[in-house]
Order: C-alpha cells, then sequence, then structure tokens
C-alpha cells in the first residue's frame, strides 16, 4: 500500500487483529492512527513526513510496532492511553521525537535505532514501568529525556554523539535527563561522545549501576535535588566536566565501587561524608 498527501494514511477505530504491513506511508498529516484499536502489527513500513506523525496510538492497547523506518516526523511514535506496546527493531531517522510516550506504562522499546532526531531520541512524560533495552541513541540532540515517570528499566543501550553542535545549536543537553523521575533502574549503559551524560533532577530513589561514561563534552553523572538514590559501580573517565557530581542536599544512601579517572575539571565533587551526613561507602576519591 503506498498513500500520500492525506490527514491521515490509515485510520482504525474500535477494530483490532489488523496486520499493517510492506506499506509506505507519505508527508501525511497521521501516516496511521490507532484510536480504540488493541491487538493490531504495524511491521516493514516506510514513514515519511514533514512534521506530521508517523503512528498515533491513543486507548490502543497490545499493539507491536517492529521493522518500520521513521523519517522527517514530529514524532516518529507518539503513544497516549495506551499500555503494554512493543516498539522493537525500527529505525527512527531525522524526527524531531522518535519515541514520544504521554502518561502511559509497561511500553517495551527494544534493538531500535535513534539517530539525528532533533529533540530527543526518546521522551517520557509521566506513568512509567517500561522496559527501554538494547538501543542506540546516535547523532541526535539528546538520547532519553524523563518527566514524572517512575519504575522504568533502562538498560543496556548505546548512547554517543548526542549535542547541541549536531543542529547549529548552542547551549547543553543530555544523553540521559531525569526530572521528577523515582524509583527507575538506569544500569550497564555505553555513554560516549555526548554533550552531558546522566543528570538525574529533582529525581529519588533511583539505582544507577554498572554504566561507562567517557568521553563526554561535559560531566558523567550529576545529581541535583535527590534523595534516596543509589549509585554503583559505575565508571566515568576522559570527560571534559567532573565524573561524579554531587550537589547540594542530593547525598546518594549508597556510594560504591565507582571509578574516576582522567576527568578535566575533576573527578568527584560534592560527595558528603562524615557524621553529619548519610552513610554512603566512597571509592577511588584520590
Amino acid at each position: 500500500v503506498e498513500i500520500y498527501n492525506v490527514p491521515t494514511g490509515i485510520y482504525l477505530s474500535s477494530s483490532e487483529n489488523n496486520w499493517i504491513v510492506h506499506s509506505r506511508l507519505i508527508d501525511n498529516g497521521y501516516g496511521v492512527n490507532l484510536y480504540d484499536s488493541p491487538n493490531n502489527k504495524i511491521t516493514n513500513t516506510n514513514f515519511q513526513s514533514e512534521d506530521g506523525y508517523g503512528i498515533k496510538v491513543d486507548r490502543s492497547h497490545l499493539n507491536v510496532i517492529t521493522s518500520n523506518t521513521f523519517f522527517g516526523a514530529s514524532s516518529g511514535i507518539s503513544v497516549s492511553n495506551s499500555n503494554q506496546l512493543t516498539i522493537d527493531d525500527n529505525t527512527f531517522l531525522s524526527n524531531q521525537h522518535g519515541v514520544y510516550l504521554h502518561s502511559v506504562g509497561s511500553i517495551s522499546v527494544l534493538d531500535n535505532i535513534f539517530e539525528s532526531n532533533s529533540q530527543s531520541g526518546m521522551r517520557i512524560d509521566g506513568a512509567g514501568w517500561h522496559i527501554i533495552t538494547g538501543n542506540t541513541f546516535k547523532d541526535g540532540l539528546s538520547g532519553i529525556q524523563c518527566s514524572g515517570s517512575e519504575s522504568n528499566t533502562i538498560s543496556n543501550n548505546i548512547i554517543t554523539n548526542n549535542k547541541p553542535s549536531n543542529f547549529g545549536l548552542a547551549g547543553t543537553s543530555q544523553a540521559m535527563s531525569f526530572g521528577t523521575c523515582s524509583n527507575n533502574v538506569i544500569s550497564n549503559n555505553q555513554i560516549t561522545g555526548n554533550d552531558q551524560g546522566i543528570e538525574l533532577n529533582s529525581s529519588d530513589g533511583n539505582t544507577v549501576s554498572s554504566n561507562t561514561i567517557s568521553n563526554n563534552d561535559g560531566n558523567a553523572i550529576r545529581l541535583l535535588w535527590g534523595t534516596g538514590n543509589i549509585i554503583t559501580d559505575n565508571t566515568a573517565n576522559d570527560n571534559q566536566g567532573i565524573g561524579f557530581l554531587i550537589e547540594s542536599n542530593s547525598d546518594p544512601v549508597t556510594f560504591s565501587g565507582n571509578t574516576a579517572t582522567g576527568n578535566t575539571v575533576g573527578d568527584f565533587e560534592g560527595i558528603c561524608q562524615g557524621s553529619s551526613c548519610v552513610t554512603v561507602s566512597v571509592d577511588s576519591l584520590n
């Protein structure tokens, strides 16, 4: 199927168990719009748009979106009021946002490539319980942005060369940013060559473990206004800022097994120690 230059290429309302496969949906307002339509599969389809949407999913649970290409959209995939989707093995190239999740739950985002997206590879607003694993985020503005979401697992992703200068912009951006995002597990990610590494802002109860953050233009890991966070077994080497930056009122409940060498401004800053502080275990402070 090839559909060009219409408000909506394919619209499913209260429809289930459909397959959309081997199609080309070009320069439509919405390539595919699912409303109240569960248990559909969209695969091997090419979405191209000038600031429209590739796929919009609303009130539609248990859909599978796999092996598609999204180019030039406002959001490659936008999901709202929907749970338990699988988004895997897709390519998101030169969109504003690759995947945008609006107050939804239990979305699996697996083994996708996010490249040259001008705002974020993936943005999460609200809700949570997502699994984000095995993805590559490269050459965009930022990798993963999280706001007001909780209990996500973000693991085994590669995040590289995301920075404002890719788009001729000044300022800063993060490989991963978390604002009021709590109880997440962030582990075994490779974060290299970005503007900044991982930043937790006003985010509580997160576990950041076994990540490698190296050769970024700024800080590797920064904590700002959060409590109850666990920072263990991370490696922060050769960043141009600080390896581990713990701002005031942000002491992690556990800080152990972390190593940092060769960071330009410093390896560790703001780690709280002593009887007046939260008890922490601090390694490699020399």
